[in-house]
């Protein structure tokens, strides 16, 4: 068991490194940066984030190239793991939902 003096060193030195090394590409001062050129919003879905671990802003990035691609919610981002990356299980996710939203409407 880790001794709260040693665990609050450990958590200092993992900042202190969070702060200094680039994560997918950026380094913290750009990360802060691409936030607010996003203006608060998520890339994805263009909804301003929250304070849930699911709204909060996540860095996404590109699993080929390990390179950040923009900030989106965490539950965007879940999304987009469930579908791989891959934009043609989007495309037909819409239109399955589409195709649904339609018949519904016509049924009401």
């Amino acid at each position: 068991m880790v001794s709260e003096r040693r665990r609050l060193q450990l958590c200092a030195a993992s900042k202190k490194w969070r702060d200094t090394h680039p994560k997918h590409g950026l380094m913290p001062q750009q990360r802060t940066e691409k936030l607010a050129a996003q203006r608060n919003l998520c890339a994805l879905c263009g909804e301003p984030f929250g304070t849930t671990k699911m709204t909060k802003p996540h860095l996404d990035h590109s699993h080929v190239t390990n390179k950040a691609r923009g900030y989106i919610h965490g539950e965007c981002n879940v999304a987009l793991g469930i579908f791989n990356d891959n934009p043609e299980l989007f495309r037909k996710a819409a239109a399955y939902l589409e195709r649904h939203l339609t018949e519904e409407l016509w049924k009401s």
